[in-house]
């Protein structure tokens, strides 16, 4: 019986060192696992742009001239917003029949599509046009998709518009010669009919710059009243022009500007206009008009003691290809930008006492300095250098940062 006890207890004894056994391996499998595990994240190393800017909803200014018809129907015309003409040139048609907004509207429309169908027949297209298409709507997903994870909405509209375009080509591309022409030969005849019945056709008497939409607040706008205005002026100029009737164009068809020039006058809290200086040159960033940047110069800043404001005055002759000017806009004025290569917060590691970064090159782990120059909420910017300092180098540009990652050290071959 004793030996039977003396053989239990040594299989039990061996049972339980080896249930042990498994428990210390399989643990440390997991602890190795955990802190060696070759399960990382990366990003690849770029310049990025971090601007501080100030801004607001400001007045364009400009000097235009009204132009006029007997008639006040639907309007034909030759020649596209902003485009230069001389003077005796053909402008437009003016007939006396038709809505003179909407069915000017859907003029701009079929002349939209029948472009589009004109560009997309016959010879006009080839198999590479069509795989062009396709990755310039691949392209345009990615930069919608990045628009929206960020919160950025300014390009939005002009991405959506992109894309639509893009795909209805494709689309018109793929439906062959004869689905086009059926649609070519519709919408000419829709366009026909609506323009119909006596028209005046009109022209130009002057040089200038050439505008369809109008607000009848032309006369008030303008490059000297953005050159005088006081701060209580330009404020009593805003309360007259709101307290106005809707503007009835009673046979305006368009505007002449006589040169490129136009001002902004933008309200600024006193904080946002120290620093900006009278006849200093800035970026100017209008987040409607597909965030378009355009230099303008500091003209002038005026005090608005009612408001507590500072009105900076800028003007510019540039006036970039469908770039709407709208007679309020936002805009936002660089005030200083930085440059430098873009590193997650999660990615900065500290060795031998200095800031740095790993890198992931082929399978080896190495070190990278960083020098930092801004710092974000959950990033920093780093200076781009290739120089090298002791034993490390900088971090460059298109190398792969790791950014998670578990025992990393300088050196470490990953399996």
């Amino acid at each position: 019986m004793a030996e039977k006890r003396r053989n239990s207890a040594f299989w039990y004894r061996l049972a339980m060192g080896l249930l042990f056994a498994i428990v210390v391996v399989y643990t440390a499998y997991h602890l190795f696992s955990l802190f060696f595990s070759d399960d990382i994240s990366t990003i690849v190393s770029g310049v990025t742009t971090e601007r501080v800017t100030v801004g607001g909803d400001g007045y364009v200014f400009r000097d235009e001239t009204l132009l006029y018809s007997r008639n006040s129907g639907v309007v034909d015309y030759f020649v596209k917003d902003g485009e230069k003409v001389s003077s005796g040139q053909a402008l437009a048609n003016v007939y006396q029949k038709g809505d003179g907004s909407s069915d000017r509207a859907m003029i701009a429309l079929l002349d939209e599509q029948i472009a589009l169908l004109e560009e997309c027949s016959g010879d006009n297209v080839s198999a590479s046009d069509l795989s062009a298409l396709r990755k310039s709507a691949s392209d345009t997903y990615f930069t919608l998709t990045g628009l929206l994870a960020s919160g950025e909405a300014g390009e939005l509209d002009y991405q959506i518009e992109k894309m639509m375009l893009t795909l209805s080509k494709i689309s018109v591309i793929t439906s062959g010669d004869a689905s086009i022409k059926e649609s070519l030969t519709a919408l000419k005849a829709e366009r026909k009919r609506i323009l119909s019945g006596e028209y005046e056709a009109v022209f130009s008497t002057k040089s200038g710059y050439f505008y369809s939409a109008t607000d009848g607040y032309e006369s008030d706008f303008t490059i000297s009243a953005a050159e005088t205005l006081d701060g209580a002026s330009f404020y009593e100029l805003l309360d007259t022009t709101s307290e106005k009737a809707e503007f009835e164009d009673n046979g305006a068809y368009g505007k002449l500007a006589p040169n490129s020039k136009w001002m902004l006058m933008l309200p600024l809290s006193i904080a946002d206009a120290e620093g900006l200086g009278e006849g200093e040159t800035y970026n100017v960033n209008f987040p409607e008009n597909n965030n378009t940047t355009i230099q303008m110069t500091l003209e002038r800043k005026v005090v608005s003691e009612k408001t507590r404001e500072i009105i900076v005055v800028l003007s510019t002759n540039l006036l970039p290809d469908n770039f709407v000017l709208e007679r309020c806009m936002t805009a936002q004025i660089e005030r200083s930008s930085v440059s430098g290569i873009y590193v997650p917060r999660s990615a900065l590691v500290r060795h031998e006492g200095e800031n740095g970064v790993y890198i992931l090159r082929g399978s080896v782990v190495h070190f990278r300095r960083i020098d930092i120059i801004y710092q974000g909420d959950d990033y920093f910017l780093v200076a781009e250098r290739d120089d090298k300092d002791g034993d490390y180098y900088y971090l460059g540009s298109n190398e792969l940062i790791i950014t998670e990652g578990n025992n990393l050290f300088d050196g470490r071959i990953l399996d």
